[in-house]
């Protein structure tokens, strides 16, 4: 026994022994020192591109979002304005018709505005699809994306 315990210590202390070793330790520190740079890479470009398809993300919601607005500043708020006025004054002389101040016979006169909306033209299918299958969004933002998603819906097929 003590002769094998001798010859794998003998063969253990060999160059041969330590050369496979020392090659092997080598190759593996090597291999996982390169798949560990490798990993980090790409862990760094996949951040970038996910921090680049948000940035896309978010200036297409920007667009909707100001394409909307001016819309509602063009054309709804006067429309708005303009029923609220007329409103406020047929009140007016509805009251002053049944109290006798204006005479019976005569006609509240107001104008009529034909004036169409023409349909909007959103980003509605990029800014689903960037939300959706590019970048990695949970909760809210899915929530308020659906929303949006059927309010434009609906919208056109109003228009």
């Amino acid at each position: 026994m003590e002769h094998i315990i001798q010859n794998v210590i003998s063969f253990l202390n060999s160059n041969f022994f330590l050369t496979i070793t020392g090659t092997f330790v080598a190759a593996f520190s090597g291999a996982y020192g390169a798949q560990y740079i490798i990993e980090k890479i790409k862990k760094k470009e996949d951040l970038i591109k996910e921090i680049r398809n948000t940035n896309a993300a978010i200036t297409t919601a920007f667009s909707i979002c100001n394409t909307s607005l001016s819309l509602k500043k063009q054309h709804v708020k006067s429309l708005k304005e303009n029923y609220d006025k007329q409103k406020h004054d047929f009140l007016e002389f509805d009251r002053k018709l049944s109290r006798g101040e204006i005479e019976r016979g005569r006609f509240f006169e107001f104008q009529v505005d034909f004036q169409s909306i023409s349909t909007l033209s959103l980003p509605i299918d990029i800014l689903k699809k960037q939300l959706f299958e590019k970048v990695s969004t949970t909760g809210k933002i899915l929530t308020i994306t659906t929303t949006l998603i059927m309010f434009y819906t609906n919208f056109k097929r109003l228009y």
